[in-house]
């Protein structure tokens, strides 16, 4: 059987599985009840002329910052001369130098 043939088959494949987990959580009691939810919610919201950043501010919900979120930073001792390093990222000058001298595994035991 030729490639192109095998994987016509097993797409047939995969779309029957598929549809078969479609059909048993449309089935589900709580996804019915989470799309109705959604449903009203929606009608809601259309009917007030909000968005879903304004409904999270009115409930008093967090709305995530678009874009990416900001590292924790994280701390470096090193044992042998006691300098510090504080980072929010790995790619800091000093920690470059260090895992160069002590070697990367050493350097990330020291981590705080």
């Amino acid at each position: 059987m030729s490639v192109t043939i095998a994987k016509y088959y097993n797409a047939l494949s995969d779309l029957e599985n598929l549809k078969a987990e479609i059909e048993k959580m449309e089935s589900s009691p709580a996804l019915k009840k989470e799309l109705e939810f959604k449903a009203a919610l929606e009608k809601l919201m259309d009917e007030h002329a909000k968005d879903a950043k304004d409904v999270a501010k009115i409930i008093g919900g967090e709305v995530a910052p678009s874009g990416r979120s900001k590292r924790t930073p994280s701390t470096w001792t090193n044992p042998h001369t006691g300098e510090k390093v504080v980072t929010a990222g790995g790619n800091h000058k000093t920690l470059k130098e260090w895992r160069e001298k002590y070697g990367a595994d050493t350097v990330a035991s020291w981590k705080e």
